[in-house]
C-alpha cells in the first residue's frame, strides 16, 4: 500500500518490479490516502494492465470459492 513512506516514482516501480516477478499481486490503495496517489491510479492502472490480468478482489474471491464450476465457466465467457 502506498502511504507517502517513499516516493511514488519508488513505489510505482518496486510495484511493478514485483508484479513480473510474481504469479499474483494484492495491491491495496486505501481511500484515506488518496491525496498521495489519486492522480496518479488512471496511469498505474494502464501501467499494470499492460503487464498482468487485473481482478477486483470480488473476483478473485469468486475464482477461489467457485473454481471450475459451470456458473463460473460461462461467466468468463460474457
Amino acid at each position: 500500500m502506498y502511504r507517502s513512506t517513499m516516493s511514488f516514482a519508488e513505489w510505482e516501480t518496486r510495484l511493478l518490479e514485483l508484479v513480473s516477478q510474481r504469479d499474483f499481486v494484492v495491491i491495496g490503495l486505501h481511500d484515506c490516502y488518496a491525496e498521495f496517489w489519486l492522480d496518479r491510479y488512471e496511469e498505474l492502472l494502464r501501467k499494470l494492465k499492460a503487464q498482468a490480468q487485473l481482478m477486483t478482489l470480488d473476483e478473485v474471491a469468486a475464482r477461489v470459492t467457485l473454481g471450475k464450476s459451470r456458473w463460473f465457466l460461462d461467466q468468463d465467457k460474457g
